[in-house]
Parts: structure tokens; C-alpha cells; sequence
């Protein structure tokens, strides 16, 4: 695989995230079992879809209290660590409805593709 055609599966996976954040389908893009580092430091490790989405669904919960409307990719890094998976990093802004930024941030996602698909094997902030 080149690296244009990574990027374009990177971009690609970012974009569905985005599309299925808040939907039953944003579960289906993190493998079972996986990991996330949050951007205060706790680690949380998902044993079943349900954790996923039981979690995630806090998240969106204290992201609507801070005002998130919508999300903007400020840049994206994609790099092959194997032959079937990938490290996809994008700096993230949270935007409220005018467009101002409640926060920004860079996230790494370690991918395995799986059936063809990448999915999510470890999820980590870049701590300060």
C-alpha cells in the first residue's frame, strides 16, 4: 500500500468517525477489546460493545454541556506501523455553533484492520 492510499483509508476512517459519533454505528469502529487514555490521564478498557457505547455516550453527554456543535480536523498524520495496522493522529477542534473553539487537541488512534476495516485498537491524548 502506498502512502497516499493509507492517507486516503486514514482520512476515510476520520470521517466515520465523525459521520457515526452519537449513532450505534460509532461503537462498531473500536475492536473488542480496546483501550483509551484520556486527556486527564485515566485509562479506560472496553470489554463489550456496550462498554463503548455506555461510555461514549457519557462523552458526547459532557461534550453538549461544554457547547460542542461540530468538530474541524486541523491536520492529520497517518503512518503504517505493520502491515495491517495504523497510527492515525489528528489535531482535533471542538467548535461551538459560531464556530468559536471550546478546545483543541491531538489524538493518536492505534488501528488493526479487521474484515477490511480499521477499527480501533487503542485511542490516546497527547498528555502535556
Amino acid at each position: 500500500m502506498t502512502q497516499a492510499e493509507l492517507d486516503a483509508e486514514g482520512r476515510a476512517f476520520i470521517n466515520d468517525y465523525l459521520a457515526f459519533w452519537g449513532t450505534e454505528k460509532f461503537a462498531g469502529l473500536y475492536h473488542i477489546p480496546s483501550v483509551t487514555v484520556r486527556a486527564d490521564g485515566t485509562v479506560h478498557i472496553f470489554q463489550s460493545r456496550e462498554e463503548i457505547e455506555r461510555f461514549f455516550s457519557g462523552v458526547q453527554r459532557a461534550y453538549d454541556l461544554e457547547g460542542a456543535k461540530r468538530w474541524n480536523i486541523v491536520s492529520l498524520d497517518v503512518k503504517a506501523i505493520g502491515g495491517q495496522s495504523a497510527l492515525i493522529t489528528p489535531d482535533w477542534q471542538m467548535l461551538r455553533d459560531d464556530g468559536s473553539v471550546v478546545r483543541s487537541w491531538r489524538q493518536s488512534y492505534n488501528v488493526v484492520r479487521i474484515d477490511g476495516q480499521f477499527r480501533v485498537l487503542v485511542s490516546t491524548f497527547h498528555l502535556p
